[in-house]
């Protein structure tokens, strides 16, 4: 049974299989109603899909992150020419897997797209002078965090975040592969109701360092385009984004904690005006 605290080197399978602390992206679920909380994360039917957009950003992620390490995780194969559906290519597959062990087989053109990724994220003086602080990346964190429910009682939520990089003492910073990291754009998938929720993860992020850590602080993300000219982005998440993030986390955390204390996972009680 995992307890409060900071751990590096937790396997990203473990983290994600943990079934005792809600994590950011389950949380989120319940933006959407309390029966979709109960069917993806109680129910045990998921929350998100992999895709290769994911995949690559997983290796991006590696890349930027954990250079160093990267190759104990990853095997680079040239796949290029590969149908997977034919006997031929399937048996090549074959071959590059036990090659790899029990690395994970990216095609080479993959893993010169990260590099493309990686150099320009490191070209960014921002995002490289934040990213060289006295930090640990990809580390899981577990806390215990008070919740006031709307009639004023606390409660305590077990929750659990892996920042992409906490720079011990200046920020949280979370890395993003994006398909347009201008900020008018990136604004849009990070904050608008219908975008995937961002600024509802940096309120949770910021809580749960707060309360390991004691400090409140800032929340940046490094938006890399992910495929040419591969520009990066900066962003600060201002104070007025942060308290609607913070909003947004608590509607979650009440929707989740109500719903379970009743008994009662529904999408609508009854028909609405609109």
């Amino acid at each position: 049974m995992r307890q409060v605290g900071l751990y590096e080197n937790i396997p990203n399978e473990i983290y994600h299989a943990d079934k005792e602390w809600l994590s950011s992206s389950q949380i989120k679920v319940a933006l959407g109603s309390a029966l979709a909380f109960k069917y993806f994360v109680l129910d045990g039917n998921g929350t998100k899909q992999k895709s290769a957009s994911k995949d690559f950003g997983s290796i991006a992620h590696k890349l930027v992150l954990e250079e160093k390490d990267f190759f104990n995780e990853y095997h680079v194969a040239d796949l290029s020419g590969l149908d997977l559906r034919t006997k031929i290519g399937k048996e090549k597959m074959e071959e590059h897997k036990a090659l790899a062990g029990s690395k994970i087989v990216i095609s080479k053109e993959d893993f010169d797209k990260a590099c493309m990724c990686r150099d320009s994220v490191m070209s960014h003086p921002d995002a490289r002078r934040y990213l060289e602080l006295s930090g640990v990346s990809e580390a899981s964190i577990y806390v215990e965090l008070d919740h006031t429910l709307p009639s004023g009682e606390v409660v305590a939520i077990k929750v659990r975040v892996r920042p992409d990089r906490l720079a011990h003492g200046h920020a949280i910073l979370d890395l993003k592969t994006t398909k347009n990291p201008s900020r008018d754009s990136f604004t849009k998938d990070a904050l608008a109701d219908w975008g995937y929720g961002y600024d509802v993860s940096a309120a949770l992020y910021v809580r749960a360092v707060a309360k390991l850590t004691g400090e409140i602080l800032p929340f940046i993300f490094i938006a890399v385009r992910n495929d040419e000219p591969y520009e990066t982005g900066v962003y600060k998440l201002k104070e007025e984004s942060m308290k609607r993030g913070e909003a947004r986390l608590n509607r979650c955390l009440n929707t989740i904690v109500l719903a379970e204390r009743a008994g009662i996972w529904e999408f609508q009680s009854g028909m609405e005006e609109i």
